[in-house]
């Protein structure tokens, strides 16, 4: 039995057909349903208190701290009279470190802390 030439041209065709359908399909996969996320419901949630506003001793005791970071980073050493933790010396950081003298340093008198060792003490009277 004779083919006709059209006959594997056609089954071509539809090859390529079934061929386009299948990779239509895999393509067209769905994706997964994203997970519904629940709507959160009112329920009472404690307020943040209002902030504290620093003392001046705190914020004096901020700007110390950077200083004595920064002037030991610079020196290797701290300011005081022997570069040991010790009563600071504030011609040692003004106005390299610190702009001026802090209010306090005449009330407070400011240390340098050997426990541990860089930290500013907070003195009583602050």
């Amino acid at each position: 039995m004779k083919v006709p030439k059209k006959v594997p041209i056609i089954i071509i065709i539809i090859l390529y057909l079934a061929l386009v359908a299948i990779a239509t399909v895999f393509a067209a996969k769905e994706e997964p349903e994203a997970e519904h996320t629940p709507t959160p419901t009112a329920t009472e949630t404690a307020l943040p208190s209002p902030t504290a506003e620093k003392t001046q001793c705190e914020i004096d005791m901020e700007a110390i701290q950077v200083a004595l970071d920064a002037y030991f980073d610079a020196h290797g050493n701290w300011p005081t009279s022997n570069g040991l933790p010790g009563k600071i010396e504030w011609t040692k950081l003004v106005p390299d470190f610190l702009n001026a003298t802090p209010s306090t340093a005449n009330s407070c008198k400011w240390e340098v802390s050997s426990n541990p060792e860089g930290q500013i003490c907070k003195p009583s009277g602050c």
